[in-house]
């Protein structure tokens, strides 16, 4: 999960969303079910989210873990047809003793 914090704040705001939007249909004739009782609330879904193995990524990290995954990788170089620069890129793929898959 990239985010988990932004994910439970959306979740939040939507909650109470729906919370008043209830309470303004409340005085009506027709029964309304309870948003409690139909929606996931932030803390809600973090507690359901703990019973599960998950792989966070990101900066806001929550939960807490005693395994760290490293990635030892650098971002793609953009080719956009400038075919000196898609040689460099192979060379140094090749020099470092990979194969690329192209």
């Amino acid at each position: 999960m990239e985010d988990s914090l932004y994910t439970i704040g959306i979740l939040e705001q939507n909650f109470e969303k729906a919370l008043q939007e209830f309470n303004k249909l409340k005085n009506n004739n027709i029964t309304q079910i309870s948003p409690e009782k139909i929606f996931t609330n932030g803390s809600e879904f973090s507690s359901q989210l703990e019973e599960f193995r998950m792989v966070e990524f990101g900066n806001n990290i929550i939960f807490p873990s005693n395994l760290k995954i490293s990635s030892n990788s650098r971002p793609l170089t953009k080719i956009n047809k400038k075919f000196d620069l898609l040689f460099q890129e192979l060379l140094l793929i090749h020099n470092h003793l990979f194969l690329p898959c192209l």
